[in-house]
């Protein structure tokens, strides 16, 4: 197989059906669920149903595999139902959407995502190669999807968050709810990408300096006005009698 066409260390296999450029920049990785084995020989095929592709695949053994280029379109999500809705028990739903552009919900959700498809099947046994595995993804997999999350993070030096497909579809299972993709999330977060708060500038010696002066000085007048306010807030009350005060005849 190739090299990755984006300098990432993932062999290249070019999928079936590329949508062309992005009109807008990606936001997010989706994690979808196969529903089978040997995921990149499938998309690379002649008989892919509705035209389905991906960017990266990650197979059974946990190898990952590139297979659409960073900067074009993979045909992942149906861009013309995008859920607005949550799931009951809160694992999924667009309350972990809401980071994207609204753009998502009127046909861009494809162009602003980074589409991920794993082996496996989301809520039923699987076997590969003659090994067996529990719903969900392995191990191996979990591994590997940790690893490219942080890689593509690194590329792309901002916020990229992390979904599953069915945070875009209430009709798909996908990519399920069992132990290995609750690792997963757990470990990358699930939707929009937390951000340490930047650290502050140092401030230069000379300015903390006029600074702390400048609080003293405040703080000295503050006080001095509090001390003329004691004085001067008895004779303005003597002041306020004598000036109301109406003399009597023959007082």
């Amino acid at each position: 197989m190739a090299k990755s066409p984006d300098g990432l260390p993932y062999p290249y296999r070019e999928a079936t059906h590329i949508y062309g450029p992005r009109s807008v920049p990606a936001q997010g990785i989706v994690f979808h669920m196969a529903e089978g084995c040997h995921v990149a020989s499938y998309l690379a095929g002649d008989n892919v149903l509705r035209g389905v592709s991906s960017h990266f695949t990650i197979e059974a053994d946990g190898q990952v595999i590139q297979m659409v280029p960073l900067d074009q379109v993979s045909g992942s999500l149906n861009p013309r139902d995008v859920r607005t809705s949550n799931d009951p028990n809160g694992m999924y739903g667009r309350r972990f959407t809401k980071y994207y552009d609204p753009d998502i919900l009127t046909g861009k959700a494809n162009h602003r995502t980074i589409s991920v498809e794993m082996a496996g099947r989301a809520s039923s046994d699987w076997t590969c190669d003659g090994e067996s595995y529990p719903p969900g993804i392995n191990d191996a997999q979990v591994a590997s999807a940790i690893g490219l999350v942080k890689r593509l993070r690194e590329k792309y030096k901002r916020p990229i968050g992390v979904n599953g497909h069915r945070d875009f579809a209430d009709y798909k299972a996908c990519p399920g709810t069992r132990r290995g993709m609750k690792e997963l999330l757990a470990a990358v977060g699930h939707g929009a990408e937390a951000q340490d708060p930047p650290e502050p500038e140092p401030e230069d010696p000379a300015l903390t300096e006029m600074r702390l002066k400048y609080e003293a000085e405040k703080a000295k007048r503050e006080e001095a006005e509090d001390v003329i306010g004691d004085l001067v807030r008895p004779a303005t009350r003597v002041a306020n009698r004598l000036g109301a005060y109406v003399p009597v005849p023959n007082e």
